[in-house]
């Protein structure tokens, strides 16, 4: 696909939106339908007498929640924001607690 504003032209990649039925990410007991959009390249070109230039984007993954949830209620905005969140990162503790149950030792012994 191929647009013109400005001067620019712009390149998108094709995405498709994919149709899943997944568990609620805030009660993880109701099942709710969703359109998933994953992450996609866009290109913008520019050109001048000396040549072109490509710039490549890249736009994140995006939800659409078709309902709300059954079992507790939670508004299609708020499950959008909690999928679009993800999980949130490990902290230092979680991850020295991890690294310990599988056998890694986290110190270095001289």
């Amino acid at each position: 696909m191929s647009d013109n504003l400005d001067g620019h032209e712009v390149y998108t990649q094709k995405y498709q939106e994919i149709d899943e039925t997944i568990d609620c990410p805030i009660c993880k007991k109701g099942k709710i339908e969703i359109k998933r959009i994953p992450g996609w390249y866009e290109w913008k070109v520019s050109r001048i007498s000396a040549g072109a230039k490509r710039t490549k984007f890249f736009h994140d993954p995006k939800f659409k929640v078709m309902n709300k949830c059954p079992e507790c209620g939670a508004s299609r905005e708020t499950i959008k924001e909690a999928l679009e969140k993800g999980k949130k990162p490990e902290t230092k503790d979680e991850r020295k607690k991890r690294l310990e149950a599988a056998g890694i030792p986290t110190q270095i012994e001289m």
